[in-house]
C-alpha cells in the first residue's frame, strides 16, 4: 500500500509447507553465529484486501514477514538468554567447532548469555488463495 500513515497492522495466517534452518559459528572467540531460516509458506488468510496477483506485492509481503520473524526470533533469544536456556542448541554447534569438543554444561552456561546471533530469514510464498482485489 502507498499510504502507510493510516495503515493498520496486517494480520495473516499461513501454513509452513517446508522449512530449514542452518546454524553457523562465524567467530569462535567472540561466539557469534549466523542462523539462516528458510520457509516456504502457503498463505491461508489476510486481514485486509491485498493484490496477490502483483509479484511486487507478494515480494513486499515476503519481506514484511521476514522482518517480523527476525524481530520475533531476536526477542525470543533475548528472553532465553535471560533464562540461560539454550533451546536452539548453539552450545552443540560451539562444541563441534572446538578442538576436542570439550566444554562442560557449566562452562557453556557462563558463555551462553553473551553469544551474538544474526538471524537471516528467507520467506517464499509458494501458494495463496483467491485474491481480494
Amino acid at each position: 500500500k502507498e499510504d502507510r500513515e493510516n495503515e493498520e497492522e496486517l494480520k495473516l495466517v499461513f501454513l509452513i509447507e517446508h522449512g530449514s534452518t542452518d546454524i553457523i559459528l562465524t567467530n569462535k572467540e567472540k561466539i557469534t553465529f549466523d542462523t539462516n531460516v528458510n520457509l516456504d509458506l502457503s498463505l491461508q488468510e489476510l486481514s485486509t484486501k491485498y493484490n496477490l496477483d502483483d509479484p511486487k506485492a507478494i515480494k513486499g509481503l515476503e519481506k514484511a514477514v521476514e522482518q517480523k520473524l527476525k524481530t520475533r526470533y531476536e526477542e525470543i533469544l533475548k528472553y532465553l538468554k535471560e533464562l540461560n536456556t539454550d533451546v536452539f542448541g548453539y552450545g552443540m554447534f560451539y562444541r563441534l567447532k572446538n578442538k576436542g569438543g570439550h566444554l562442560t554444561d557449566k562452562e557453556w552456561d557462563g558463555k551462553f548469555p553473551n553469544i551474538d546471533v544474526t538471524f537471516n530469514i528467507d520467506i517464499n510464498i509458494i501458494r495463496h488463495g483467491t485474491t481480494n482485489e
